[in-house]
């Protein structure tokens, strides 16, 4: 995924720029696994997995309109 789209996704699913979003973006555009993401940034795994959860669910939809 490109940082354009990330940013746009984002946006979209209203994920507000937090740890947890540069966590997704970490996972998202820089390739690194949800784990190293997550102590990367400092927040939980969990979270990242949501925020990532999120954006693809977003990007499935926009790809289908």
């Amino acid at each position: 995924m490109t940082n354009s789209q990330f940013e746009a996704l984002a946006d979209l699913t209203s994920l507000r720029r937090s740890k947890t979003r540069m966590g997704a973006y970490a996972v998202l555009v820089e390739g690194l696994n949800q784990p190293q993401a997550a102590q990367g940034v400092g927040v939980s795994q969990q979270a990242i997995s949501k925020a990532v959860r999120r954006i693809k669910e977003a990007k499935r939809l926009a790809i289908k309109v």
